[in-house]
């Protein structure tokens, strides 16, 4: 989230589930130095959150493999076809078993970070 919130983009969005976790990030982006984008954390579910105008989202080992296909289910709708591309950190097997019946999202790129965390990069189709 602060990675991304020093980077020249419109805004970097951030969501946890975890009132205590949100409260953390939220301190975290009032302290970063070296901000271009507008940063916001927001405490609610993922499976509640409104993806219409997202296009990059980026995914830290945050929930089990059933509540992924729900986010999935409403990243797309809330899509409605237009380009998304996401990165994945620390994907399991049942993680890849979900993004695979997702036929809407391809993956460019997988490969293991400097921590064995599996990373996969997916995006929409050209």
């Amino acid at each position: 989230m602060c990675l991304a919130a020093r980077h020249k983009i419109q805004r970097a969005i951030g969501i946890e589930y975890s009132s205590t976790r949100a409260d953390v990030a939220k301190r975290n982006v009032a302290r970063l130095r070296g901000r271009r984008a507008d940063a916001k954390i927001f405490c609610q579910a993922a499976e509640e959150t409104d993806y219409t105008d997202v296009t990059a989202l980026y995914f830290f080992n945050p929930f089990e493999p059933p509540l992924l296909d729900s986010v999935l289910n409403k990243i797309r709708s809330d899509r409605q076809g237009r380009a998304t591309r996401m990165a994945f950190v620390m994907e399991s097997v049942g993680h890849k078993e979900v993004f695979s019946r997702h036929e809407w999202l391809t993956c460019c790129e997988r490969f293991e970070d400097g921590d064995k965390h599996i990373v996969a990069f997916y995006r929409t189709p050209k």
